[in-house]
């Protein structure tokens, strides 16, 4: 094996962890809004999760290799454009009130944020 293999082999990984991250941004979308709020209480668990979530999803592939991070990070995006392109029937998959929108700007800062942040080396 030669180092054009090891080559293959990461692009490949990138390619599964930005697919996998296309699956994470639907399901991110759906947990935002399915989450139990006691009592009315204004706490948006379900989007602090959904938020949180995607952000570690791209700190697990950047852990692997900073570029891995980035393809995680642009799959987690192509994911949430698909989501906003409408359904068949005319509507949108996330909501247009506040909490749809506390998604759509809090989610890909948080994603772009993690996959850009600098690397801690140490001594």
């Amino acid at each position: 094996m030669g180092a054009g293999a090891g080559a293959v082999g990461k692009l490949l990984a990138g390619l599964v962890a930005g697919a996998a991250c296309v699956g994470l941004a639907a399901l991110a979308a759906v947990v935002s809004r399915a989450a139990w709020r006691p009592h009315g209480a204004l706490v948006p668990w379900g989007l602090m999760l959904a938020v949180g979530s995607s952000a570690s999803s791209v700190v697990l592939a950047r852990a692997v290799s900073r570029w891995m991070g980035w393809a995680a990070a642009a799959g987690w995006i192509v994911g949430l454009i698909v989501l906003l392109g409408g359904r068949p029937e005319g509507d949108y998959v996330l909501a247009a009130d506040g909490l749809g929108d506390a998604f759509l700007v809090a989610a890909p800062l948080a994603v772009l944020i993690v996959a850009g942040w600098a690397s801690s080396t140490g001594p």
